[in-house]
Order: structure tokens, then C-alpha cells, then sequence
């Protein structure tokens, strides 16, 4: 079972709804099909009038979705992408993006700080750290931005000065 953790925006007949808290399931046997949660459905028929939520279910018990219903949105089927990272941010104009295809994430400098931007979600994040070659989550230390000292000569990562959930500490830090 999976939980919308993000803003997602779908169409019941042209009425925007956004799935985020909503949990769902991926349909077995049919490729790019998901569900949301027959315990979610009394939710969702108080969130939608009597029309949408019909339109919703087609007259069933069932709230299904193809891959295509989440065009211009966080698509489950394909997970986020870096720009999905920052795009609601307020990146400071003078950040300049840096990312580079073979890096683990996104990145942007600023004076000699490269400051990394991590997934939003939390499973994303605790994935990418599992991925490094760590076995557990027993050390596991959470952040969305890490701020390191970057060596413009080299074009190198250095060590990590602050890291942090929030944007705006991050800014506070580097006016410091």
C-alpha cells in the first residue's frame, strides 16, 4: 500500500482534485493501473459532490487509474524527477543549477557552497540512502538540502557544512 505524499493533481470530468493523503495500490496482473484504497472512498465521496464521485467510481466500488491520468503531475507509476525536487521551491536567482546527469541528485551553487536538494518523499529518500550500500535505516540521519563547500577548481564536493528540512534555514545559513 502506498500513500500520495506529494500534490497530485487528476481530472474527474474536468473538476481538479488533488490525491495527496490518499492511499492506493498498484492493480496486479494489469500493467500501469492503481487504486485508491476502498477505506479511502468514504473520504473521497465527502470531498466530491454526488456527479464527480460517480463519474469517480463509474458506478462501481472502485476509484482506478491509468499512467496517462497523471499527465503534468507526480506520476506514481514513474516517481518523481529532480525538477519534481525544487520545482515548488523559491530557488534564489543567483543559485546556479549545477545538476549533472550521473549525480545522485539535484544541485546548485552559490558563492563556494553546492547545495544538494533530496526527494521530497521520505520513502524516496530513505531508498537513495538503503542504495548507497548503507543495510539499515539504524543511522539514518534525514534532510531535504545538505550544503557543502565546493572547490570551483576542481569542480569538487567537499565536506558538509549544514543540512537541513526547510529551505529558508538553508538561506538564513548562507547569509551568514
Amino acid at each position: 500500500m502506498h500513500t500520495f505524499e506529494v500534490d497530485t493533481w487528476i481530472f474527474f470530468d474536468r473538476y481538479s482534485f488533488n490525491l495527496k493523503g490518499y492511499k492506493y495500490k498498484f492493480c496486479t496482473g494489469k500493467d500501469n493501473l492503481l487504486e485508491i484504497c476502498k477505506s479511502e472512498l468514504p473520504k473521497l465521496k465527502k470531498e466530491l459532490d454526488d456527479y464527480h464521485y460517480e463519474w469517480a467510481t463509474d458506478g462501481s466500488d472502485k476509484v482506478i487509474f491509468s499512467e496517462d491520468d497523471f499527465e503534468d503531475t507526480y506520476n506514481p507509476f514513474r516517481g518523481l524527477t529532480w525538477k519534481d525536487y525544487y520545482k515548488d521551491l523559491d530557488i534564489p536567482k543567483d543559485w546556479e543549477n549545477i545538476s549533472y546527469g550521473n549525480d545522485e541528485l539535484p544541485s546548485f551553487l552559490y558563492k563556494d557552497y553546492q547545495i544538494w536538494i533530496n526527494s521530497p518523499l521520505l520513502s524516496e529518500r530513505q531508498e537513495g540512502y538503503l542504495g548507497m550500500g548503507f543495510e539499515s535505516l539504524d543511522n539514518y540521519k534525514d534532510w531535504i538540502f545538505m550544503v557543502c563547500n565546493y572547490n570551483a577548481n576542481d569542480c569538487e564536493t567537499q565536506d558538509e557544512v549544514f543540512d537541513s528540512m526547510h529551505l529558508h534555514e538553508v538561506l538564513n545559513f548562507l547569509k551568514n
